[in-house]
């Protein structure tokens, strides 16, 4: 049935009737797997199941967490501007940096509703300093579609393009080519190549994947 609707891949919402079901959705995933072995996996599970999805770290190819309620801001998730660190939602996070899910299979699953592109920037400079598989938007489509007019898919899609101009989450440097494309590499942040954690504190070209001429740190 994937194949009549022209699908790849599975993303199972642990919501509802299978409301934190790992088991049964990877059993799924298993059979699916065993007729379409190129198939990937994602578990979209509620921010709180960390524990359990390190479980099955090795069962499902990626793991979304569901940072937002009705909006970003709503159901007791908090981002303030000022200092995004102090709200609920980078504690939520936190929780699943801390597990043994690894960061590389991990998604940060929004929604366009109150997303800002400030927000957005946040997120990305995460994904940078962490080695996050990405982030993902509910209601990207359709009647719902709430994506605001000033958040571009460029500036989603470039690291190096901020959302938000008076964003101050915002790389001076890139890493141009390498392991490492993309990455943001000031000498504070930190970027995982293989799941190895490298610091550009500890030299600028290496956080970036090799020292040869095709791979630099370049300023933006």
């Amino acid at each position: 049935w994937m194949s009549s609707y022209l699908a790849d891949n599975l993303d199972f919402d642990l919501e509802g009737s299978i409301q934190n079901d790992f088991s049964s959705t990877y059993s799924l995933l298993s059979q699916v797997k065993s007729s379409s072995s190129s198939t990937k996996g994602q578990a979209t599970c509620l921010q709180s199941q960390y524990n359990t999805a390190a479980k099955y770290k090795d069962d499902f190819d990626y793991f979304g967490i569901m940072i937002h309620g009705s909006g970003m801001l709503s159901g007791g998730y908090t981002i303030p501007e000022d200092d995004p660190t102090t709200g609920t939602t980078w504690g939520d996070i936190q929780n699943w940096l801390d597990s043994d899910v690894p960061n590389e299979k991990i998604i940060l699953s929004l929604t366009t509703v109150e997303l800002t592109g400030w927000m957005v920037d946040w997120f990305k400079s995460l994904i940078a300093q962490y080695g996050l598989a990405g982030m993902s938007f509910w209601y990207w489509q359709g009647d719902d579609y709430q994506l605001d007019s000033s958040i571009s898919i460029d500036c989603i899609q470039d690291q190096a393009t901020q959302c938000d101009s008076s964003s101050s989450f915002k790389c001076s440097q890139v890493c141009n080519g390498g392991d490492a494309d993309g990455y943001c590499c000031d000498s504070d942040s930190i970027t995982y190549i293989s799941g190895t954690a490298y610091y550009c504190s500890e030299g600028l070209e290496a956080c970036c994947g090799g020292t040869d001429s095709t791979t630099y740190c370049q300023k933006v």
